[in-house]
């Protein structure tokens, strides 16, 4: 396989543009390649030409092929077991039955579906005719098993002999022999040379029965049925789950046998339930926001119209989605819940600034709202344009993790600009209004004032002593930095899906019998626990399109709602892998959730660690794979340790002596045909039914198929053609050959066509990125073998890749808005000192992620991006103000303690109202926060952070760096 196969397949795919690496696994009779290509690769061109260089590969004629593009779409959506009623349970022929019925009335009406990509039914049980010879019959008549097979093959059978013309119609010549019905299979006549031919009823019968089993499919105790929905690209799981839902109600009644259908996974709930729980963080956020504005304003007509900012902008954003392509979705709808603290503040602002001015008293609050506008519209304008900004490099982001946060940037960004158009442009006509223009005098409430007289008093010691204060602050950032322990990292979120997958693994060769036993055990189990409320297993297959051993297998374990248990999948899971350590040793198991399955699997690195040994002796990769395991299995928090060293599968091969086999009239093909017919058997035919083919095979009876349940003495038997009518002798198989038991490598892996044995892992109690460091320090001190290589790979790789992008997009971001600062202050030091608070905010962020042990994993990490926008807009407002002051004559000092002075409420509003908006995301609030609460905790810390150093940083920087370019915008007032 390896040679006939692999090798062709992976020379042929090699030179594909934009390929990045080939992954293979050759098994018996079997061989995987999985191709991974370059983020801008243009798959839909590769998968073409990948189909065109395969079909060229020169592979064996038999061979058969199936390419798939991998998409969310090869992973189920909905699945659920079609169970036999309990009279035909133990029913093998009436499970098939059930197979086939789910195969040709439920599968074609699910594959109409509107949102439906592939349907999938799998069962251990197919039913087929079979013709068992008896192999003393065969004898006494002469006939052999090769002959009963070519007498079905050729009865059965429609052929065209021409046309005929007569009475003017056309007529079709038709030869049939075609076999509508399995009892006619024994009247057929197998000729004899020179004698009168056998029936078939004379040699043998015809029994209804099931194929040798290569799989067993359970719903949990019993054997059944599994039905998966895949959803197609671009599709809606809600949607789609409605349909199904709706579909299998009206054929409940309709299962054969009495049968049911129990539900297993529904990723419909999991979305619901997100989307619920999202929009739940967004109108607790809303409410958190407008109570800030109420706190700080004394006009509720001001809380009003600030208020109805977030509506508002939510509206426009949604309006603004379908011109994008964008859907709402669990990403796009946590943008928003992440924004919904960011739209009000433009609103903030403005609605501040009519505030103070109003408080003055000069002027009709016509007159003042569209001062106020005025005076704040640059300020309002760059602040949002650098948080906008911020996402415009977020296109560099790679895979599977630009795709992830696609439609989370989109969203925010959206956002952004709608809160900036409703506060510049609806929020100043809303006050116009006259049932809400606010009344002349009102404005901020008494404590406000208070507290920005005493934080005046305070920048003008602080200024006073620009050295000091400067020395201090520097001391803070190294304190910041090295009270900062060790980040613990990650790669994607950990989120509760309500489902998981379990992968079991028995060792290599274990029949299938014996691995069912073992996981009848593990489904006793995993049906104990009290939070699991469904259960499907395969043994010998898989959820996905993958090659499978009968050793192995996976479980699809669906958990009640989150809402009726006690803990989490991650404690569940923690407990199944102690249990089944302790009652079935003999599996090796691993656990992971669908949702995270499938992106793993899409990333191309499907195992949290993986250390993969390359070098062109199997055997010195097999050895070193050992000593891997052994050193990996000693690491504190990696679990689910595995080795992929498939070596030890037994096989019984026969070595036929040609001239022994010759002397008694038989070719090797001839032994392998009778031989094959006495262990296999042979599909002769295929019989119409319905709208299936069954097949029909020939094979011996069941005293000759298994020498289990031979009588003692009797031998494996030849039967020697037919020279004539007269009887052929019974041979004893080892007359003509020689029997050897091997063990062999069952399943070999390739990477990149170089020979490859990996050691997997998964991670528990413990970050990814601390336990990857220590496995590496773990392989590193094993001794090393000639020529045996030694990479890394797994969600490792993948965390570092897609680090190393969001460290290009943090630094092309910053970019973006230093230039952007420089082209509206129209000066090189106003920027920097507006900037001067970032190391603040990120400081504060990673400090927030460790004291609520998060990860810094991709979404911290957009939240460190996204503080680069929000922390220089505090700056922004701040800086803008002086120079306004600045232009009307103030002092440079006298400027930058009066706009600090009249900037702290709006600073303080904003940045209250930015984090409380994202205190329902902090806290988890939903099944859909899990995803975002990694960023909203690193987005509080660092504008808390940021915030307080801002208020003192910014206006020191400018007594220090700015007072030339405020002594410019002076210049060019006057």
């Amino acid at each position: 396989m390896l040679v006939g196969v692999t090798q062709p397949v992976e020379q042929a795919v090699a030179a594909t543009p934009g390929l990045r690496r080939v992954r293979s696994k050759t098994l018996r009779g079997a061989s995987e390649l999985s191709l991974d290509f370059e983020p801008n690769a243009d798959m839909g061109a590769a998968l073409s030409l990948v189909r065109a260089r395969v079909a060229q590969a020169g592979l064996p004629g038999d061979a058969r092929t199936t390419i798939e593009r991998q998409t969310p779409a090869v992973f189920p959506v909905i699945s659920f077991n079609v169970m036999p009623g309990a009279a035909s349970r133990d029913d093998a022929v009436a499970r098939a039955r059930l197979a086939e019925w789910a195969e040709t009335e439920l599968r074609p009406r699910l594959s109409r579906l509107d949102d439906t990509f592939f349907v999938s039914v799998q069962s251990g049980d197919q039913r087929e005719y079979a013709f068992e010879a008896d192999p003393g019959r065969l004898a006494q008549t002469g006939v052999s098993i090769g002959a009963v097979v070519e007498a079905i093959r050729d009865a059965n059978l429609v052929e065209s002999a021409g046309r005929s013309r007569d009475g003017g119609l056309a007529y079709e010549i038709l030869v049939d022999g075609q076999i509508l019905a399995p009892d006619r299979i024994a009247s057929l006549a197998v000729p004899r040379e020179g004698g009168r031919p056998a029936t078939l009823a004379d040699l043998g019968s015809v029994v209804e029965t099931t194929v040798e089993r290569t799989s067993i499919v359970t719903g949990g105790r019993h054997e059944g049925v599994v039905v998966s929905v895949f959803l197609r690209d671009g599709g809606q799981v809600t949607r789609l789950a409605e349909q199904v839902t709706a579909l299998l109600g009206e054929v409940a009644a309709q299962v054969p046998s009495g049968g049911t259908i129990e539900p297993v996974y529904d990723q419909s709930h999991l979305v619901v339930a997100a989307v619920a729980g999202v929009r739940d963080a967004i109108l607790i956020g809303a409410v958190l926001a407008v109570l800030v504005l109420a706190l700080f304003l004394r006009s509720l007509r001001l809380v009003f119209v600030a208020g109805l900012s977030i509506p508002l902008s939510v509206l426009l954003t949604l309006a603004v989605f379908p011109l994008l392509g964008e859907t709402l979705n669990l990403m796009s709808l946590g943008g928003l819940a992440v924004a919904i603290g960011l739209v009000i503040d433009d609103a903030i602002v403005v609605c501040e600034n009519v505030a103070r001015r109003l408080q003055s008293g000069s002027g009709t609050p016509r007159a003042t709202v569209a001062d106020a506008t005025r005076e704040v519209f640059g300020a309002i304008l760059g602040s949002s344009l650098t948080t906008v900004m911020v996402f415009a490099p977020l296109g560099l982001l790679e895979g599977v993790v630009g795709q992830f946060f696609r439609s989370l940037s989109i969203s925010l960004a959206v956002a952004v600009l709608a809160s900036t158009a409703v506060s510049l442009v609806y929020s100043p006509l809303l006050l116009l209004l006259p049932g809400l223009t606010p009344k002349a005098g009102t404005g901020g409430r008494r404590w406000t004032i208070w507290l920005a007289d005493r934080y005046a008093g305070l920048l003008r010691r602080v200024l006073a002593h620009p050295g000091v204060a400067g020395l201090a602050l520097t001391v803070s950032v190294i304190v910041g930095i090295a009270t900062l322990c060790r980040v613990e990292t990650g790669f994607l979120p950990d989120m509760d899906e309500g489902g998981l997958v379990l992968d079991y693994a028995l060792p290599v060769g274990t029949s299938l019998e014996e691995t069912d036993a073992v996981c009848r055990r593990i489904e006793r189990i995993v049906l104990g626990t009290p939070e699991v409320a469904s259960l499907s297993r395969r043994t010998g297959a898989e959820l996905g399109f993958f090659a499978t051993e009968a050793f192995t297998g996976d479980m699809l374990i669906g958990l009640t709602p989150r809402e009726r248990r006690t803990r989490s999948v991650f404690q569940v899971i923690d407990e199944l892998r102690e249990r089944l350590a302790r009652e079935a040793p003999q599996a090796e198991c691993e656990f992971i959730q669908v949702m995270q399955d499938t992106i793993a699997d899409l990333s191309g690195n499907p195992e949290p660690i993986e250390v993969k040994l390359l070098g062109p002796e199997i055997r010195d990769l097999q050895a070193a794979a050992d000593a891997v395991e052994s050193a990996l299995e000693h690491v504190q928090g990696v679990v689910d340790v595995k080795n992929h060293v498939s070596f030890g599968s037994p096989s019984l091969t026969w070595t036929v002596d040609s001239e022994a086999a010759a002397q008694i009239g038989l070719s090797t093909a001839q032994v392998a045909e009778q031989v094959t017919a006495q262990i296999a058997g042979t599909v002769a035919t295929r019989l119409p039914e319905g709208n299936r083919m069954t097949d029909v095979r020939v094979r011996y009876a069941r005293p000759w198929r298994s020498s289990a349940d031979r009588p003692a003495g009797d031998e494996a038997l030849l039967l020697v053609p037919s020279g004539g009518a007269r009887p052929t002798r019974a041979v004893p198989l080892e007359a003509v050959a020689q029997v050897s038991r091997v063990l062999e490598e069952s399943e070999l892996e390739r990477e990149n066509q170089t020979p490859m044995v990996r050691v997997t892992a998964a991670v528990s109690g413990r970050d990814l990125g601390s336990a990857a460091r220590a496995v590496e320090r773990a392989v590193a001190a094993l001794p090393r073998r000639p020529g045996v290589r030694v990479e890394y790979g797994g969600q490792v790789e993948s965390q570092r890749t897609a680090f190393d992008n969001m460290r290009i997009v943090f630094g092309v971001a910053l970019g973006l808005v230093f230039l952007l600062l420089v082209v509206q202050f129209r000066s090189l030091l106003l920027p920097l000192v507006v900037l001067l608070a970032l190391p603040f905010g990120q400081i504060g962020a990673l400090h927030a992620l460790h004291a609520n042990h998060v990860a810094l994993n991709i979404s911290s990490g957009m939240g460190l991006i996204l503080l680069v926008g929000l922390v220089v807009k505090n700056g922004i407002i701040l800086v803008e103000y002086a120079r306004q002051l600045r232009a009307e004559g103030l002092e440079p000092l006298a400027a930058v303690i009066e706009a600090a002075r009249a900037r702290l409420r709006p600073i303080l509003m904003t940045t209250l109202a930015a984090i409380l908006g994202l205190v329902p995301l902090a806290k988890g609030i939903g099944a859909g926060s899990e995803l975002q609460r990694p960023l909203a905790i690193a987005v509080i810390g660092g504008l808390t952070v940021s915030t307080i150093f801002t208020l003192l940083v910014v206006p020191l920087g400018l007594a220090a760096l700015g007072r030339r370019a405020l002594a410019e915008e002076h210049a060019d007032a006057t």
